[in-house]
């Protein structure tokens, strides 16, 4: 009947990556109980009745997946209650339903750049039915009047092609297990104090371009200085397992210093480890980093407690990916600091992007200056603690999609300092204020299909060139509401280039200079410490 079901109202920000869906009645849905989901990269093969469905409503995103000939790719039941939502990405191969979404609870909806190839007995739309608000960009049809939408929706650069045209579509191949490959092997001894790991560093690392292994067996090893990973290196520091117990744990016992430093530029990995510091350890640094097309990957990578979770300091190229990561009870998560270029409105491609993220009780998420660049993407907020979600300074630019901000409604949310940069937020649940200090010419803020708990949502002295479309309110209490949530006025106009540049931002580059920084974080957690991750340009 289903092939995942959410159960109730607590089954929430339910992560679904790289799944094959077939023959199903339903492939995802909470209509038989409750709670919200963010699904990617999955295939649906001829579902009888719907690829996704819910009834009960929240934040919800469905991004880069393919549907091949299922009856309908996406259906939302009627309620009286908002649900931020994005549908991004999407390919949907000859449905036979004509129309392929339906959207009938308040929303807002963003449909962004997905395509959609009708059977050729489909002449006319809609292909895409919204009962609310729906912002359409970028997307491709095969019928004419493919989009359906309540008032105050808008459209653009959608466009309608000739189905022949979209003939060579097909589904993508998933991620398939790994190959096993046999590395050569260098271990750790069980207990091993900082010079002894470090003699069994300098082995493997004579056998760099093989992709040796450090393995650290399952235990505690007390590190009094500095691990260092020479330059050029391509090992691979693989632990037993990561969590604050029962795991491959690195404790830092020495002064001020870092933990693991891994020297650029470098291809090293950490896998499977934990690295426990103190108020004045830097639990691992990576210098030299800022070469042209430099990556760096964070999976899974998880920071609890300390004073700074990720620090990105002055890099112009890297691109810092963080895929379904977690910050928790921080003084500061997340801070990005341009580099010159970006610092001097001459930016690169440098930039970090958090797709998937869980945070808690951090007195500030993410801050960015100095021309930073930070896309924050699905990612899931909470915790009472008097809290800031997101501070950006001068010529910075941000981008918020999807989240779920649960911060205090009568805090500052989002505060925009002396900042002349662009910021878009856009399909967010804010429980909170977004302000502006210190005014500054030049800067734009557009917030676009959002909800906003409290009875407003921006707080504003004299500042950026700000933008509000699309949005939703709720209060609870107040007369004023009708049904779950209501409209507010639109402020401003949209802007193809402004939104579409911010937009831009979310799609990485692609990695051709391999000599360039290229690490890589699996399942590595990192507690306390003064810095948790140090990311460095020199």
């Amino acid at each position: 009947m289903v092939g995942v079901s959410l159960g109730n109202f607590n089954a929430l920000d339910i992560w679904i990556r790289n799944c094959l869906f077939q023959d199903c009645t339903v492939g995802v849905t909470n209509t038989y109980g409750a709670g919200n989901f963010k699904i990617y990269q999955c295939i649906f093969r001829n579902s009888s009745k719907y690829d996704i469905s819910m009834g009960n409503t929240g934040e919800f995103s469905v991004r880069c997946n393919t549907s091949v000939h299922s009856a309908q790719f996406f259906f939302a039941g009627f309620t009286r209650n908002p649900a931020p939502s994005t549908l991004e990405g999407n390919t949907i191969i000859d449905p036979t339903n004509t129309t392929a979404i339906v959207v009938n609870n308040q929303g807002p909806t963003l449909l962004i750049g997905n395509t959609i190839r009708s059977l050729p007995a489909a002449t006319g739309g809609p292909v895409a039915k919204f009962s609310s608000t729906a912002f359409s960009w970028q997307n491709t049809f095969t019928v004419t009047d493919p989009v359906s939408a309540g008032s105050g929706s808008f459209s653009d650069q959608d466009r309608v092609v000739p189905a022949a045209s979209l003939k060579k579509l097909a589904e993508p191949v998933l991620p398939q297990s790994r190959a096993i490959v046999k590395r050569k092997i260098f271990e750790v001894p069980m207990g091993a104090n900082a010079g002894a790991i470090q003699t069994v560093i300098n082995r493997a690392a004579k056998a760099s371009g093989s992709r040796p292994v450090v393995h650290f067996p399952f235990g505690k090893y007390d590190i009094s200085s500095t691990l260092q990973i020479p330059a050029g290196s391509d090992m691979q520091l693989v632990g037993d397992g990561f969590g604050d117990q029962n795991a491959s744990v690195l404790n830092w016992t020495g002064g001020t210093g870092a933990m693991v430093k891994i020297n650029g530029p470098s291809s090293a990995s950490l896998q499977d480890l934990t690295l426990r510091g103190n108020a004045s350890s830097t639990n691992l640094m990576i210098t030299n980093a800022d070469q042209k097309n430099a990556r760096i990957l964070l999976q899974e990578f998880h920071q609890a407690g300390g004073q700074q979770g990720l620090f990105v300091n002055q890099l112009d190229h890297t691109q810092i990916f963080a895929y379904d990561a977690a910050f928790s009870g921080l003084d500061k998560a997340v801070t990005v600091i341009g580099g010159p270029l970006a610092a001097s409105g001459h930016p690169a491609k440098g930039q970090t992007l958090i797709y998937s993220g869980a945070e808690s009780n951090n007195k500030l998420s993410h801050e960015v200056r100095g021309g930073g660049r930070l896309v924050v993407q699905d990612t899931w907020y909470e915790g009472r603690i008097k809290t800031t979600f997101a501070s950006l300074f001068d010529n910075s630019s941000f981008t918020a999609i999807g989240d779920h901000i649960a911060t205090d409604p009568a805090n500052e949310a989002i505060v925009l300092n002396n900042f002349y940069g662009r910021a878009l937020l856009a399909a967010n649940y804010l429980d909170g204020l977004v302000t502006t200090q210190q005014a500054a010419k030049g800067g734009s803020l557009l917030i676009l299909g959002s909800l906003s708990e409290g009875d407003r949502l921006l707080k504003q002295s004299p500042g950026p060139d700000t933008r509000l479309l699309m949005n939703r309110q709720r209060n609870h209490g107040s007369t004023i509401i009708r049904g779950g949530s209501y409209t507010t006025d639109d402020t401003g106009v949209y802007d193809r280039g402004f939104f579409k540049a911010l937009v831009d931002a979310t799609a990485p580059g692609q990695n051709t200079n391999w000599g360039a920084t290229t690490v890589r974080l699996y399942r590595v957690m990192s507690l306390g410490g003064a810095i948790g991750l140090d990311i460095e340009a020199r």
